[in-house]
Parts: structure tokens; C-alpha cells; sequence
């Protein structure tokens, strides 16, 4: 690799985080240009909320990252109640949330049920690891 390439290439990444540090901050003057740039004005209009479903977004990977541990401990039967009692938390604080805050109590609904949806499945995980690891004899 020739030395310019790595030097571009740290100099992209840095600006990179930068940008996404000047966003998610949400400093007023840079926040909606650079989202206007990139997404659009209609989006530049409501970059506080693409910056928060962003954070909402790291919930959700995190709680897919352990929805494939409960595939992978062979936890079927659970789910489909775990993902309706999330269905049901999201559903209620939509009907909670959203006439008082619009597009924002959507995206706090949707975190919540997230959040549930994370603890409860790293509970569920802990559990049938305990319970596995108390049936391998040393």
C-alpha cells in the first residue's frame, strides 16, 4: 500500500469523526447544513431526531447482536413472547408519547421498547448460560 493511501485514508477517517462528532453533539450552526447535505432539507428540518434515532439505533444493534445469542443457545419458545411484549411496551408508550411530543415521543417509544427488549434479552441469555454451564460436569 503506498504511504499517501494510509495517510488519506486517516485524514477521511478523521474528518469522518469529526462530522459524526459535530452531529451527534447537536451543535445548532453545523448540525442541520451537514444533514441537509447529506440527507436532504426535509431531514435537515428534524436533525435533532435523525441524531436521536441514531442513539436509538445503538440499542437495537446491541439487542440483535443478543437476539442471534438466543438463536445460538437454541431459545425459540421465548421470543416470540419477547418480541410481542416489545411490540406492546412500543405500542403503549406511542399511545403515551406521541400526542404530547410528535416525531420525538415516536422515536423515545421506540427506544424504550428497545431498552426492554435488550434487558430482557440479556436476562434470558444469562439465565440459559447458568443453566447450561450447571449441566457440564469438570
Amino acid at each position: 500500500m503506498p504511504i499517501g493511501t494510509h495517510a488519506a485514508g486517516t485524514l477521511l477517517v478523521a474528518a469522518l469523526t469529526w462530522l459524526c462528532w459535530r452531529l451527534v453533539a447537536g451543535h445548532d450552526d453545523v448540525s442541520p447544513l451537514l444533514v441537509g447535505l447529506v440527507f436532504g432539507e426535509a431531514y435537515a428540518r428534524h436533525h435533532d431526531l435523525l441524531v436521536l434515532l441514531m442513539a436509538v439505533g445503538v440499542v437495537l444493534f446491541a439487542a440483535s447482536f443478543l437476539g442471534y445469542g438466543l438463536t445460538a443457545t437454541r431459545r425459540f419458545a421465548v421470543q416470540l413472547p419477547l418480541f410481542a411484549a416489545t411490540t406492546l411496551v412500543c405500542a403503549g408508550a406511542c399511545l403515551w408519547l406521541v400526542p404530547a411530543y410528535g416525531l420525538a415521543g415516536a422515536a423515545y417509544a421506540w427506544g424504550g421498547a428497545m431498552l426492554v427488549e435488550l434487558v430482557a434479552t440479556w436476562i434470558i441469555l444469562e439465565l440459559a448460560l447458568r443453566k447450561g454451564a450447571a449441566g457440564v460436569e469438570s
